[in-house]
C-alpha cells in the first residue's frame, strides 16, 4: 500500500519543526555528546559529499545563521578561562594546521576548482573602502606572509605567474583600471626599496618574466635602482 504524499503545507510545518529542533542548544549538546570520539568512515564522507553537491543555503537559512553568529565580531578575543578550556580539549590530539591537514592533493585540486572564477562567493564583489581599511589596520606591524617562503615555493609562484592565461591577465587588468597608488603608498614603496639591489640572477629572471608580459611591464616604474 503506497503512502499518501504529504501536502506542501505539511512539509513546510515538518521543516519548521526540524529547524527549531536542530537549532536548539539542548539538541546540539546531545549530538555533541553522542558523536564524541567518533569519526565518519570514508564511505560515509563520500555519501555526505554527494548529497550536498549543488545545494545552497536559502536566504532564510542564511539569515538564521547570521542571527546565531551575531556578537562574534572580528578581533574578538577569548577570555583566559575559555583559552584554558580549549587547551584542555586539545590535549592528546594530533597537532593540526587546519581542517585540511590530511586532505590529499587530489582533494585540494578539487577544492581549488570548485572555488575558481564565478564559483567563488566573492567573485565580482569588490571590497568596500571600509573593509579595506579594516584589513589594512589588522595587518599593520605583521610580517608579510611571503617573507618566509622557501626558494622552491617562490619559484613555483613565479612559474604560475609567468604562465597566466590571456583571460586571467585581462581580468587582472580590468580590476586595476583607474586605480592609482596614493602619495603615502608611493612614499612607503620608495622607502622599502631604498638601498636594495637585485642580484644578477634576479635581474635575469625579472627580464625573462617580463618578456611578452604587458601587465608586468606596467609595474616597471617601481623597479629598484
Amino acid at each position: 500500500m503506497s503512502r499518501k504524499p504529504f501536502s506542501e503545507e505539511t512539509r513546510r510545518k515538518m521543516s519548521e519543526s526540524r529547524k527549531a529542533l536542530w537549532l536548539s542548544d539542548e539538541y546540539k549538546t546531545k549530538m555533541a555528546g553522542s558523536r564524541k570520539g567518533k569519526q565518519h568512515t570514508e564511505e560515509t564522507k563520500r555519501k555526505m559529499s554527494e548529497s550536498h553537491k549543488g545545494k545552497h543555503h536559502t536566504e532564510e537559512t542564511k539569515k538564521i545563521i547570521g542571527e546565531k553568529n551575531k556578537g562574534h565580531k572580528p578581533g574578538h578575543k577569548h577570555t583566559e578561562e575559555t583559552k584554558e578550556k580549549l587547551k584542555q580539549k586539545r590535549v592528546g590530539r594530533k597537532p593540526s594546521l587546519g581542517k585540511h591537514w590530511n586532505v590529499s592533493e587530489e582533494t585540494k585540486r578539487k577544492l581549488s576548482e570548485a572555488r575558481k572564477g564565478d564559483k567563488n562567493p566573492n567573485y565580482g564583489k569588490p571590497r568596500s573602502e571600509e573593509t579595506r581599511r579594516k584589513i589594512s589596520e589588522s595587518n599593520k606591524g605583521k610580517p608579510h606572509k611571503h617573507w618566509n617562503l622557501s626558494e622552491e615555493t617562490r619559484q613555483r609562484m613565479s612559474e604560475a605567474q609567468r604562465h597566466r592565461s590571456e583571460e586571467t591577465r585581462r581580468r587582472i587588468s580590468e580590476v586595476h583600471k583607474g586605480k592609482h597608488h596614493s602619495e603615502e603608498t608611493k612614499m612607503k614603496i620608495a622607502e622599502s626599496h631604498r638601498g636594495k639591489k637585485h642580484s644578477e640572477e634576479a635581474k635575469k629572471k625579472m627580464s625573462e618574466a617580463k618578456k611578452g608580459n604587458t601587465y608586468a611591464l606596467g609595474k616597471s616604474r617601481f623597479r629598484r635602482d
